[in-house]
């Protein structure tokens, strides 16, 4: 292995505090490794370092600092981000030692784009309602296509244009729950699913079982721990908002 047990210790306790441990370390990965992740133990959990810090922002701009317009920190953390990526070479940038300045103007730009996109949905979102589903479709294609352009077309036009031209989509009744369900589950299978796969590999012989058993067992795994997370999150919040409507009860007015 490529890495000691202080190395192994840093990069854990690092991971606990959601901290990135920079190294230049080849990380076991199935048969093969990553190197420089600056989160090794769960290499997607440096999303959530990023959203961390993105609202850090948000809240200095939008509440300490009284700005509402966004035009200029989307532009200026726009040019940022192109900046940075054509200087690292790695427009999905943020995950690695290698690349982790461009995570910074790449969260700021796409959270913020979010919230424009948030405040135009009942306006333009109306207008655009049509386009909605091949803006999707384009983007499902773009998954399969190879070219110099397509990344930046498919994260610059495409995705946003999915995102406004779905977003007065009506959904109602068992779709309804369905996409509700997904939604809640889609999060922590995310921050899950990687960590998991590791520790598949590192428990049992997968590599010598076929693609699809792989895919069934891990991801069967993945399901359940992700299912079980959001659990327990929706009941941490329904206690919260007991105690915070409790506490609105009990105050003097």
């Amino acid at each position: 292995r490529s890495f000691n047990e202080a190395q192994l210790a840093t990069a854990a306790a690092s991971a606990l505090l959601v901290l990135p441990y920079f190294n230049d370390i080849a990380w076991p990965f199935a048969n093969e490794s990553i190197r420089g992740a600056a989160f090794p133990l769960n290499d997607p959990a440096w999303s959530l370092f990023f959203e961390l810090f993105v609202n850090v922002v948000f809240f200095v701009w939008v509440v300490a600092l009284r700005r509402r317009r966004l035009a200029w920190l989307l532009l200026g953390s726009l040019a940022l981000y192109v900046a940075a990526a054509c200087s690292s070479g790695a427009l999905h940038g943020g995950w690695s030692l290698a690349n982790f300045a461009v995570g910074f103007p790449r969260v700021i730009y796409q959270f913020f784009l979010g919230v424009l996109l948030y405040e135009l949905k009942d306006s333009l979102g109306l207008r655009l309602k049509a386009i909605g589903p091949w803006a999707l479709a384009l983007l499902m294609l773009a998954f399969g296509l190879r070219g110099q352009w397509i990344t930046p077309i498919a994260l610059f036009i495409v995705a946003p244009l999915v995102v406004i031209g779905n977003a007065r989509v009506d959904v109602r009744g068992a779709a309804r729950r369905v996409c509700l369900w997904l939604g809640q589950l889609s999060y922590p299978l995310y921050i899950v699913h990687f960590a998991l796969f590791r520790l598949v590999y590192a428990a049992t012989d997968a590599s010598a079982w076929p693609p699809m058993t792989q895919l069934l067992v891990i991801g069967s795994l993945a399901v359940a721990c992700a299912g079980l997370l959001a659990a327990a999150d929706n009941a941490v919040r329904r206690r919260i908002g007991m105690r915070l409507a409790l506490r609105g009860s009990t105050t003097p007015a």
